[in-house]
């Protein structure tokens, strides 16, 4: 789990969290409206530096060392050359394969082209499993490029596989999650 978590982490610090920003990192003006209630969950773990912001939210009674279910919302002030939306998932994928080699699966579910300068989004899902210590995890989550910022979002469980209603639930509310621009 912590080796994962630590993948992940890495992954993180390439995309990182938003949700109420309140570092330099708003000084981008843009945010995330977020498509699914942040406040059914609780906030357990949070970061944040001039560049990045990450937050991370489990259900009531859980905590960050030992949840079942966790959203992740990141915030990454977007480089002058940032890198491709291919290249950024493919390196979370990469991460996530040496961790678990053969034992990763990755879908791209859906990708919405730029309408305005940067707008590009991803929304994905991996799973890992059968890979000790790790627990069995599936992520469904979305990179938004905006102007100023990359987001990212993300829900995932300790589950070999989403239940297809669970699934579909989180592939809707992460496809409402949109930029706010003032």
């Amino acid at each position: 789990m912590k080796r994962l978590l630590k993948t992940l982490a890495v992954y993180c610090t390439l995309l990182t969290g938003v949700y109420g920003l309140t570092s330099s990192v708003a000084s981008a003006q843009e945010n995330l409206i977020m498509g699914f209630k942040v406040d059914e969950w609780v906030l357990a773990n949070e970061s944040a530096t001039k560049t990045k912001i990450i937050d991370e939210f489990v259900p009531p009674g859980q905590k960050i060392k030992d949840w079942t279910e966790m959203l992740t919302s990141q915030t990454l002030k977007k480089p002058r050359k940032p890198p491709t939306i291919d290249a950024l998932a493919a390196s979370s994928y990469e991460n996530l394969v040496k961790q678990c080699p053969g034992k990763v699966t990755w879908n791209v579910i859906a990708r919405e082209a730029p309408t305005t300068p940067g707008g590009e989004s991803m929304l994905f899902e991996w799973s890992v499993k059968d890979c000790p210590p790790e627990a069995d995890q599936h992520e469904v989550a979305r990179i938004l490029y905006g102007k100023f910022n990359i987001f990212r979002v993300g829900y995932v469980a300790k589950t070999p596989s989403l239940a297809p209603e669970k699934r579909d639930k989180w592939i809707a509310e992460l496809t409402a999650t949109k930029i706010l621009r003032p």
